[in-house]
Formats: structure tokens, sequence, C-alpha cells
């Protein structure tokens, strides 16, 4: 799990701004590039039968969802967070992640966070502020999850511009829910269609819970196609191979400008 979140931190303005002179994958971004070298258990890549191009006028809006959307991380929980059974994840480590993804170093722009984040209290979470060396002003809103196979792990999320929407944000909830991070597609991937079918969706997000060894989950369905340019939550339903029983999974693009798609998926904690 935390392998494919360390690769997701090469996308910092200063990692890009050092990188610019080397040759990128056609198709891909940094993101791409460093996540999409992660294998997953399956190794395999998602059928691009499983997806779809968009007609026009197909979706919302972009201005009904957040401009961008990206986890930080990992974490691990301190002595102290793990004694106390808090997770509150302060000023200073939100500050630090979000400049650390959206400044570079040497410039005037200024990180500012209106709190500190307690993960089990999402109506609490604060939101953060860019200033620009000429007074303009971005906001980021504040998620923390729980990582899939990974209790004292946490991952900072930030949606650029406006909140997610309820049920995003409640698939990021702490404690109810537990997240995985992996690439959309492979660097030897020929085709990246910007929307996955319901069924392209479904391997997707099964080849997702494989990359961060989720075992005993496989995905049956998700409820519509997903749209990788809009952080908008789809659910599904996947199988646990214990049980039997059927349980709830939410499927949420990462939602970074000229990179390649990732994607969250949440299923149950426990």
């Amino acid at each position: 799990m935390t392998s494919s979140f360390r690769a997701l931190r090469t996308r910092s303005r200063a990692g890009i701004a050092a990188a610019l002179a080397l040759p990128m994958i056609a198709g891909a971004g940094l993101i791409g590039i460093g996540l999409a070298g992660i294998q997953g258990a399956s190794g395999e890549t998602p059928p691009s039968q499983g997806a779809v191009l968009p007609a026009a006028g197909d979706g919302p809006a972009r201005t009904e969802v957040p401009e961008q959307f990206f986890p930080t991380g990992p974490q691990e929980r301190t002595a102290q967070q793990s004694a106390s059974g808090e997770l509150v994840v302060p000023v200073s480590e939100l500050e630090h992640e979000l400049a650390q993804w959206e400044t570079l170093p040497g410039s005037a722009d200024a990180v500012a966070c209106t709190g500190p984040a307690p993960a089990r209290q999402p109506a609490d979470l604060p939101a953060c502020v860019l200033t620009d060396g000429e007074g303009g002003t971005t906001t980021y809103h504040v998620h923390v999850a729980q990582l899939a196979g990974d209790q004292d792990g946490y991952g900072i999320f930030f949606s650029r511009g406006r909140p997610l929407d309820p049920v995003a944000a409640e698939a990021l909830s702490y404690d109810a829910h537990a997240v995985a991070v992996y690439p959309v597609y492979e660097e030897t991937s020929t085709s990246m269609p910007e929307v996955l079918s319901a069924e392209g969706a479904a391997a997707t997000a099964q080849n997702v819970l494989a990359g961060n060894d989720v075992e005993g989950l496989e995905v049956i369905e998700v409820d519509g196609a997903v749209d990788l340019r809009q952080a908008r939550a789809v659910s599904g339903t996947a199988r646990d191979a214990f049980s039997g029983q059927e349980v709830p999974i939410t499927l949420i693009p990462v939602v970074l400008d000229g990179e390649a798609p990732a994607l969250v998926v949440s299923i149950p904690a426990g």
C-alpha cells in the first residue's frame, strides 16, 4: 500500500521542474511513470474494451467537481497518537504536505490551513489556502483516510477549488472506510480513454485492490461509467470471498492536470 502513495509523491512542482528535460512516455506524466511502474498482484492491464469515449455533453460540468483531487503520504501514526487512540493531523503537517505538491522551492507561495485535521470528525476537517506571490489564493479542502491493510497508516487528500461530493467525502471517512490507490493504466498501455465503462471500471477497481495487496474481495459490479477527468464518486459492489457477503465500494478518480490517471477505491474498514 505504502509504495503506491510514495510513488504519487514524486509528482510535486519541484519534481516536475527538475524533470522537464527528461523524455516522457507518450500519454503519461510523472505520476503515470511512477505509479505504473508498480506491478499489481495480477500484473494485468484493465481491458481496453472496458473503456468508452465520452459523447458531447456527457457528465456534469467540470465546475461542479474539484479542479484537482490528489493524495499525499503515506503517513504513520506517532506513538502519542497511537496511545491516545485519536488521530489529529497537525496544521504543520497539512501545510508541509500541500506545499510539497503545490509550491516551488524559493517561490513566494505560502500555505496556511485553518486548523488541524481530526480524522474521526469529518465535519471539522479544515481547509487550506495557498497564496501565490501576486496575492492570488486557491482553497484546498482536506480529507484524512485510513489505508487499506494498514490500520496505523493514513493518507491526506486535498480537493482543490471545491469540496468533494458527499458520497466521495463519506468514502474517505476514517474508521468506516479504508482506501487503496493505484494507476489506471500501465506504461505499456496503448490506449488511455478518459471514461471507463462500468465493466472497465470494475476491472480497474479489481486491479487497484490487487496492486495494494488487498485480498478476499471480488469486484462484481460498478454502478456506472467512471469519468477519469472528474473527482466524482461512483458506487459499486464487491463480494467477500470468505463470507460470501456483498459489500459496498466507492471509486473516486485522482485528478491531476497533465498527469496519467489513478483511482481511489474505498472499501469497508476492518
